[in-house]
Formats: structure tokens, C-alpha cells, sequence
């Protein structure tokens, strides 16, 4: 069960919409809402949490500033002002809030306050990019000990949960949490079945329909694209679902050399819809 969201806000169009779509989830969940602002001492210090950031090849150039954190108090002071904001919303929307300004490197801080039955929600944006090897998204959710809800575009209604099975451990996780957060939301599931060459269609829909007896099992013909693929293509479809998915199943490697850097990546990149992403660290709840 889900019960809280951290949203990690700083302000930013998408860490807005991140956290319109977290409040509108905390609601249908009767979840709580954390924000936490993180003020980072520079960028050399999210480097050493994060040297995988360095191979990221869509991150600007950078110039090291000696300074540990310059002006802080002012800072701190724009922060409360960002975050009083999120309270109001809260209060209308009858949603409990609370919030966090802590010093230090951001992935180190959400990981570090979030908790199982948590969801941590992000814009996909600045750090949080859409690109592939070496990013923060990746380091987040692959050391986050709760699933990451990604958002990469504005808020709109959602009134189902869509997830896909291909009967790997990762997507047997996104699976069973979907089911979960369908169950707990009162809203339908719909799980796209798809085949392996270790997994035949007739058995991803018979396995499918064992993992949540109640989802809508649907299909698409391979010879329409990839996995991935597949399942942007069902998500497009779907304006009002909520996508889960097994985050990162393959390796760091693996992925470097992938067309179009893995399932997670791809769907990442080329679908502007939220995601949550469940790491393979998360215990799901059977």
C-alpha cells in the first residue's frame, strides 16, 4: 500500500507538474505528501554520489565553483517561499503535507528519507533528463527503496493503471504493484501481455491473468515493433492510465549498446506520460 509520495521539488516547471500529479494520486490513495528542496553544496559533490553522471551525454558543461554553497540563507529563503505554495494546494485538496529543505546531494537525500510504502515523484528534467547511460533517473531508482514515479509533461486525468508483463522477475514486481495500486485506487488495470523467446503469448496471458485475476489482458502483435515500442505505443493510446513498469532490467552495459538504450530508457525518452518505474530492490506485497 502506498502511503506516502516525496516529492523532490525545486520550483521547476516539471517538478510542478511532478508534484500536480502526486497530489492528485495522494488523493485518490488517501496517501500523504512529503517536499523536500535539497540544496546541494555544488555539482562536484553530486558527481562523487554520482560519478555515473559524468558519462550522461546530454549533461551542459560545467564550471566547479570553489564556493561550497554560496548565499545560503537566501536560499533557504526561496526554498520556504516554493514550498509554502505546495502547502495551500495541499489544504484544498484536503491532502496531508509536509515538507523539508535539507542541505546535501539529492539522490543521497531521497533515498535516504523515503521508505517502503513511499513513492518518490521527480520531473524529468535538468538532472532528471530524458537520456539514458549515466543519468540520475537511473541511479535514483536503482537505489531508491520504493518505486520512482517519473513525470515528463503536464498534469491530466488519470482514471486506470497500465502495466506489461513479459514474465521477467522485473515485470512480475510491476505487475504485482499495479494490481496493488489498482486495488488501493478502486481504478481498473490493464496488463499488455508480451512474449520472449523463453515465454510463449498463450503463457504471458495465462501468467498475466494469474497475477491479477480481475486486469484486462491485452496483446499486440510483435511484428508491430519491440518491447518497448509495445508498450509506448499502448500507453500513447491510453491518455488516462498510469504506465508501471519494471525499472532497468537489463545491465548498465547491456543497455549502453541496446537500440535505443533498453526498455526503460526508450519509453522514457519518447512518451510524455508518467511513469512509475519499480526498481527490482522494491518488495511487493503478493
Amino acid at each position: 500500500m502506498v502511503k506516502r509520495f516525496v516529492v523532490a521539488y525545486d520550483g521547476s516547471p516539471l517538478a510542478r507538474e511532478a508534484f500536480a500529479y502526486a497530489a492528485m494520486l495522494a488523493k485518490q490513495l488517501r496517501a500523504e505528501i512529503h517536499a523536500v528542496h535539497v540544496l546541494e553544496p555544488s555539482i562536484d559533490a553530486a558527481l562523487l554520489a554520482d560519478p555515473a553522471m559524468i558519462a550522461d551525454p546530454l549533461m551542459p558543461p560545467v564550471i566547479l565553483s570553489p564556493a561550497d554553497l554560496p548565499d545560503e540563507p537566501a536560499l533557504r529563503k526561496q526554498a520556504e517561499g516554493l514550498l509554502e505554495e505546495l502547502d495551500d494546494s495541499c489544504e484544498s485538496m484536503e491532502v496531508l503535507y509536509t515538507q523539508s529543505i535539507t542541505r546535501g546531494v539529492l539522490i543521497d537525500v531521497l533515498v535516504g528519507i523515503s521508505r517502503p510504502t513511499d513513492v518518490i515523484a521527480l520531473g524529468l528534467t535538468g538532472r532528471f533528463r530524458r537520456t539514458g547511460i549515466g543519468s540520475t533517473t537511473r541511479s535514483l531508482v536503482t537505489s531508491a527503496p520504493c518505486p520512482v514515479l517519473v513525470v515528463s509533461g503536464p498534469l491530466s486525468p488519470i482514471n486506470r493503471v497500465l502495466t506489461a508483463y513479459d514474465g521477467t522477475i522485473p515485470s512480475t514486481r510491476a505487475t504485482i504493484f499495479a494490481r496493488n495500486l489498482a486495488r488501493q485506487s478502486g481504478w481498473p488495470l490493464s496488463i499488455l501481455a508480451v512474449p520472449r523467446d523463453e515465454l510463449s503469448l498463450e503463457e504471458a496471458i495465462e501468467w498475466s491473468q494469474q497475477l491479477a485475476k480481475d486486469a484486462q489482458v491485452m496483446t499486440l502483435s510483435r511484428a508491430l515493433g519491440s518491447e518497448a515500442e509495445l508498450i509506448e505505443r499502448t500507453a500513447g493510446a491510453d491518455p488516462y492510465a498510469l504506465l508501471v513498469m519494471g525499472a532497468y532490467a537489463d545491465t548498465w552495459f547491456k543497455d549502453l549498446f541496446a537500440a535505443g538504450g533498453g526498455t526503460t530508457n526508450h519509453v522514457l525518452t519518447h512518451l510524455r506520460a508518467p511513469v512509475v518505474l519499480v526498481p527490482r530492490q522494491v518488495k511487493t506485497e503478493d
